[in-house]
């Protein structure tokens, strides 16, 4: 992955579960905005004492014993030290108090602060996750077939054993007595060989024996894979997105030769149709969520949803990324309590449905799952 550094990785979704689960209280992290603007390591470094100042304060308000105190200070002391300005693509960070660094990058900027709490603030991990939208790309041509992997900080190759590096790879070649290149590829137990400079109809059979050579190899690379990918080639290679479909996940494709782009032109001419893409998916998911509320199998708003969730009924709960309603929730009551640090009521709703097995929906800044509600939930 580009710039694949622990201090600058976006979260995945199963980190922000696995945060949720194992993290003890109190939970202690630290946020942060490093701009790329020059001169700027003296300015981060300002805004990261204010911070890590913040985060003494905090511990000694809520009378965190000593040693906890400063056992978080020292984990979090690499964060608090690291003035280097984040990659593009990259605008936050954070960083948890833990026995490994549990540190990720953002991508989108974050009010600088200090947070402890009885539980993780996760819906910012989830909301980073589907930001970052880790994608893969393969571009095809004659010449050359390139993989790669890539998020919302660009693209970077991937290489795949399953996939042949160009056609003659593929094919295999050979150089008769007189210099005529020919092409060659397994059939059964025999080779077929044929002249590879015989006209058109000659280069229509390379280029099938070719594509079926990449429809084994991209199936047996991408078949069932979760991440979306683009393809770049011609409008004939195009047509292996139509041949693999639903097994290899293509979102879309861009025609063309790839054979002069590299990684930065492959990210931004990926990247509209892979958020295009994931918006579509959202968009399918929110109207299943409407469909099960019609059919009696979803619960809307706050105190139903919290109660559904403490029950384990809940198999999608939806929510947004970044409103605030402090307190925490009791679960032998399956009601909202007052808050004992800086934890919120919808992290603390998000942390019970990840510990419970459910899918937790974090919605960007200004969307609802629903015209009349800010919280939802479809049920098992």
């Amino acid at each position: 992955m580009p710039g694949d550094d622990v201090r600058d990785r976006p979260p995945r979704f199963d980190e922000a579960r696995e945060l949720a689960r194992t993290l003890a209280a109190p939970v202690v992290c630290a946020f942060a905005s490093l701009p790329a603007a020059v001169p700027a390591a003296k300015g981060n470094e300002a805004r990261l004492r204010h911070v890590a100042e913040a985060l003494a304060r905090r511990l000694a308000e809520l009378e965190v014993g000593a040693a906890a105190r400063e056992r978080a200070v020292q984990q979090l002391a690499p964060f608090f030290e690291d003035t280097v300005p984040s990659p593009p693509g990259i605008t936050g960070r954070v960083a948890f108090a833990a026995e490994d660094a549990v540190r990720f990058g953002l991508p989108f900027a974050v009010e600088d602060r200090a947070f402890v709490g009885s539980c993780a603030p996760v819906r910012i991990l989830l909301r980073a996750a589907r930001e970052a939208a880790p994608y893969r790309v393969v571009a095809v041509s004659v010449n050359r077939v390139w993989a790669g992997r890539g998020d919302v900080r660009g693209l970077a190759h991937e290489p795949r054993s399953e996939l042949p590096a160009h056609l003659v790879d593929a094919l295999g070649a050979e150089i008769d007595a007189s210099g005529t290149e020919l092409v060659r590829m397994a059939a059964g137990e025999r080779a077929v060989y044929h002249a590879y400079r015989d006209g058109r109809a000659e280069r229509e059979i390379d280029r099938e024996r070719f594509h079926r050579v990449l429809l084994d190899g991209l199936a047996r690379a991408f078949a069932g894979s979760e991440l979306p990918i683009v393809l770049f080639g011609d409008r004939k290679h195009q047509s292996l997105r139509e041949s693999l479909a639903p097994r290899v996940p293509f979102v879309g494709g861009v025609q063309g030769s790839p054979d002069h782009w590299g990684e930065r032109e492959l990210h931004e001419r990926a990247w509209p149709l892979v958020q295009e893409a994931l918006q579509r998916e959202e968009a399918g998911r929110l109207a299943q969520l409407e469909r099960a509320r019609g059919r009696g199998e979803a619960v809307v708003g706050l105190q139903p949803s919290i109660a559904a969730v403490v029950e384990g009924r809940v198999r999608r709960l939806w929510l947004p990324a970044e409103s605030s309603v402090p307190g925490r929730i009791d679960v032998d009551t399956r009601r909202a309590v007052a808050a004992w640090g800086d934890e919120d009521l919808l992290d603390a709703l998000a942390c019970e449905a990840l510990r419970r097995g459910a899918t937790v929906e974090a919605l960007a800044p200004g969307r609802t799952p629903l015209a009349d509600a800010d919280v939802a939930a479809e049920l098992w």
